[in-house]
C-alpha cells in the first residue's frame, strides 16, 4: 500500500501544478481502497474454493513442526534459522485450525540441534528425516524468507524484497509441495515485520494451497 502512495506523490511532485489541479487524493484514496477490499475478497473466496475438498480426518491431530529460516540475497547463501514468537505463531494457529496439532518452538528446540534445524532449512533431506522422527512428527514445514535490500533510484530510499516460502515435507523427507508469496517495504532492515505482515495477509491462501495438495496427493 505504501509503495504506490509514495510513487504517486513523486509523481505528482514532478508534474505539479499542471497534474494536481485534476487529482483528488480522497478519490485515489477511494480507489486504493476499493482494490484492497476485491483483493481480501479474492483471497477469501480462492481459500474456500482450496479447502474445499474433504481430507480433513486425515490430517487430524497428525504432527507438524514449523522451522522458519531467512537468507540474504549476496550474503551466505545458506539459510540462518531464526526464532521469531509472533511469525511462528500466527503460521502455527493456522495450521491448527487445519485440524493438525503443532508443537512449540521450546518443543522443538528441545528436541532437535541448531545444527539438525539449520540443516533442514538448507534442504538436507536427511536432517528432515531425522527432525521428523525425533519429533515424532507427521509433517514438518520448512518456512524460508528471502531477503533483498537495494536502494530506491528514483525515491533515493533503502527497499526490501521478500520471499516467504512455505515447503511441506512429509516423516520420509519427500517434498509435498510448495508455496511462494511476495512483498516490499521501504523501511530499512524490516524483513520480519514486512514478513508477520505477509503471513497475516496470505498465510491463509498459501496453507490452503498446500493442504489441498496434500488431499489430491493421498499419503501413501
Amino acid at each position: 500500500m505504501l509503495r504506490p502512495f509514495l510513487l504517486l506523490l513523486l509523481l505528482i511532485s514532478q508534474t505539479a501544478p499542471c497534474l494536481a489541479s485534476g487529482f483528488s487524493f480522497s478519490d485515489y484514496e477511494n480507489n486504493q481502497a476499493l482494490a484492497d477490499q476485491e483483493q481480501t475478497r479474492q483471497i477469501a473466496t480462492d481459500t474456500h474454493r482450496l479447502l474445499s475438498t474433504q481430507c480433513g480426518n486425515r490430517l487430524k491431530n497428525k504432527r507438524i513442526a514449523l522451522m522458519i529460516g531467512e537468507r540474504h540475497s549476496g550474503l551466505d547463501p545458506h539459510a540462518e534459522r531464526i526464532n521469531h514468537g509472533p511469525l511462528f505463531d500466527e503460521i502455527n494457529r493456522r495450521l491448527r485450525t487445519l485440524g493438525l496439532k503443532t508443537l512449540t518452538r521450546e518443543q522443538i528446540n528441545e528436541q532437535i540441534a541448531d545444527a539438525e534445524r539449520t540443516a533442514f532449512l538448507n534442504n538436507d533431506l536427511d536432517a528432515a528425516i531425522s527432525a521428523a522422527q525425533r519429533l515424532k512428527a507427521e509433517f514438518l514445514l520448512q518456512g524460508l524468507i528471502a531477503v533483498k535490500s537495494q536502494r530506491n533510484p528514483i525515491l533515493n530510499i533503502e527497499e526490501v524484497f521478500l520471499t516467504l516460502t512455505l515447503s511441506l515435507v512429509d516423516q520420509r523427507g519427500r517434498q509435498i509441495s510448495s508455496v511462494s508469496a511476495t512483498a516490499d517495504s521501504y523501511v530499512a532492515n524490516d524483513a520480519l515485520q514486512t514478513a508477520l505482515q505477509l503471513v497475516r495477509d496470505k498465510a491463509d491462501l498459501m496453507l490452503a494451497q498446500l493442504y489441498n495438495d496434500y488431499c489430491r496427493q493421498g499419503d501413501d
